[in-house]
This record gives structure tokens, C-alpha cells and sequence, in this order.
């Protein structure tokens, strides 16, 4: 009867992890189409399409005369107002200092009449002229107070258009990556049209991707200690370190999957928006777990 060797291989204790791997993919965190507020000429692009930017520098600048001439205009309007309404109150102060007057008079007269002495006609003429001059006091504090609307209505028009001014200066809302650029110096745009150009944020950036349903609740489980820990690797990369961040409020019922989504610091930008990358997610790292090798060292050897 053969026998056949058997060779004892001791065991060992180490700290076992559980890993699910996955096919991810990259996306930014955020995504920003920058527009134009106002319409207008562009004047200069201020950066290279592909280049790294950071919030607040300068994208693009629209030829500001146009919005500069009504500036202009506005404040010719503004003092036109100032002066309508300086020559209405000198109006009104007439007209009161005269009130004062045509109402002593009309007092007088109908003092008079009452003793006789002034005839009806001379009553009424001075009654009347007192009432033309009330009515004249008043239409010029009318002026006073239309003036006063028209030069409110041009400040709003001022503050608008000086609002419209600082449009004319583009600036990144984000740090990120530039796309392509749509648009070249002397090009007209318009308005809340077309995106200019478009920036990702490339650091943090985000890795989605999908593990069976049956591990949601060990996934949850283990997530609310601390983060689970997310590698990615793409292809001739180095793997990259990241932190489990969302875990989707539904079950695709077409795939049975849950999807979950990793954040990376990605400061390098070794992970790019839109490719697929190879991901292990550790559910849990069991500790002093007894393991057998499989080879011994000297097994290993040729």
C-alpha cells in the first residue's frame, strides 16, 4: 500500500479582511456649465482650455462700453431728475408763500361782504384766486413727488446696470478643470445661453459603483462605526485610498445592487471623470483570525 508524505505546516493568527471588488466609475463632485449673464462681445479669454482653475479667477471678459455708455446716460437722467425736482420745490415755496397771501385775502373779502362793504364778484374773485393758487400748490407738490419717483426708478436703473458691469468679468465658480472652450475673443453671446465652457472638480472626486443587495446590511453595519475603506486602480495606475461617502435609499430591483459611492482626495489627479476603474471595498477586517498557509517557504523556493 503506497504512502504518501505529508509534511505539518503550522498555523498562524493575522488579520483576515473581507473585500468586495467592483467596476467603478469616476465622476466629479461637482460640475459647473459656466454661462454668460449679460450679452455682449467677448473681449478675452483669460486661460488655456484644459487648465486648472481656481475660484474666482478670471474666465472671460465682455466689452463693457456698451453697459458703460448706459451708465452715462443714467447719471445725465439722474441729474436731470435732481434738477426737476430742485425747480419744483422752489415752485412749492412759491406757491405757499403766495397761499399765504391769496388766503388773507379771500378772508378779508368775505369778512367784508359780511359787512357789506365788498360786493359779491369782488368776494368770489378772491375766494377763487385763493383756490387757483391751492390748486397750483398742489400740482406742484405732484412735480415734487413725481420728480422724486423718476430719479427712484433711474437709481434702480444705475444699481441694475452697474450689476450688469461687473458681469461683463467672468470668474471661475469653482476650482477645477477647464473643458473645451466654446467660444473665442470677438464671438457674441448671449444671455443665459450656451455654456462657455465647462469645469469639473477633480479634487476630492467621487468613485460609483454597485455590490449585491445581499451585503447591504453588513455595508451599513460596518459604515456606521467609521468610513469603510475604498481602494481604487486604474488601469497602469497606482491603487488609490478613499472613504465609503454614500449609500443610495434604494435597491435597483433590475439588477439586484446597491449603489455606493466613494470620496478620494485625488490631489494628484491620478483618478479622471469618466473612466471605469477596478474597486475593492473592505466590509470588515476580522482580527486574529487562525490561517493556514497554502505553501511553506522553502516550497516556494525553484
Amino acid at each position: 500500500m503506497m504512502q504518501a508524505d505529508v509534511r505539518a505546516v503550522p498555523a498562524q493568527t493575522a488579520d483576515v479582511p473581507l473585500d468586495v471588488a467592483a467596476v467603478g466609475a469616476v465622476e466629479a463632485i461637482s460640475s459647473v456649465d459656466v454661462k454668460s449673464r449679460v450679452a455682449g462681445q467677448i473681449l478675452r479669454v483669460d486661460f488655456q482650455e484644459g487648465q486648472n482653475v481656481t475660484r474666482g479667477q478670471l474666465l472671460f471678459e465682455i466689452d463693457p462700453e456698451p453697459l458703460q455708455r448706459q451708465l452715462a446716460e443714467i447719471r445725465a437722467d439722474l441729474a436731470k431728475d435732481a434738477a426737476l425736482e430742485q425747480q419744483a420745490r422752489a415752485n412749492v415755496a412759491k406757491d405757499q408763500a403766495t397761499l399765504q397771501q391769496t388766503k388773507a385775502q379771500a378772508e378779508r373779502g368775505i369778512k367784508l361782504a359780511q359787512e357789506g362793504i365788498f360786493s359779491k364778484e369782488q368776494t368770489e374773485q378772491v375766494v377763487a384766486a385763493n383756490d387757483s393758487q391751492a390748486a397750483s400748490l398742489g400740482a406742484d407738490e405732484a412735480a415734487v413727488q413725481s420728480s422724486i419717483a423718476s430719479e427712484n426708478a433711474d437709481r434702480a436703473r444705475l444699481a441694475q446696470t452697474q450689476l450688469q458691469l461687473t458681469y461683463t468679468r467672468i470668474t471661475a465658480p469653482i476650482s477645477g478643470r477647464a473643458g473645451a472652450v466654446a467660444v473665442k475673443a470677438g464671438n457674441l453671446i448671449k444671455d443665459n445661453d450656451a455654456a462657455l465652457v465647462t469645469l469639473l472638480e477633480m479634487s476630492p472626486i467621487y468613485v460609483t459603483f454597485s455590490v449585491p443587495e445581499q451585503l447591504l446590511d453588513q455595508v451599513r453595519a460596518n459604515n456606521a462605526h467609521a468610513p469603510l475603506l475604498v481602494q481604487a486602480t486604474a488601469d497602469g495606475q497606482k491603487t488609490v485610498s478613499g472613504a465609503l461617502r454614500f449609500i443610495d435609499n434604494t435597491v435597483d430591483s433590475t439588477t439586484g445592487a446597491i449603489k455606493l459611492k466613494a470620496e478620494f482626495p485625488n490631489a494628484d489627479h491620478l483618478l479622471w471623470p469618466g473612466e471605469f476603474v477596478n474597486v475593492e471595498a473592505r466590509l470588515a477586517l476580522e482580527r486574529n483570525r487562525v490561517i493556514v498557509p497554502s505553501r511553506t517557504r522553502s516550497e516556494e523556493r525553484p
